[in-house]
């Protein structure tokens, strides 16, 4: 695998997982520190919501990238064993 790749996977896990938990600790801010029931701390839950949803997908992006052979094995071998088995 080449030093591109490398950084890349890196860098998305990095920023997956830095984003996961700004989004994480800011919604429990907001719910913990912010008084009340109003509009603001219904956007702000939405967008740190959002936050934290684009860095899990970002994080589990990285990690698809990083261990994509062994989860492709994983997915191949059964399917392999089960055409042999099939006879096909």
């Amino acid at each position: 695998m080449d030093r591109d790749n490398m950084s890349l996977e890196s860098s998305m896990k990095v920023a997956g997982s830095f984003m996961s938990v700004a989004g994480l600790v800011g919604a429990l801010l907001v719910v913990f520190v912010l008084p009340g029931n109003n509009y603001f701390t219904g956007v702000m839950l939405l967008m740190l919501a959002i936050l934290l949803i684009s860095g899990l997908g970002t994080l589990f992006v990285g990690l698809l990238l990083t261990y994509r052979r062994v989860i492709g094995r994983a997915i191949a071998t059964p399917a392999i064993l089960l055409s042999r088995l099939l006879g096909r």
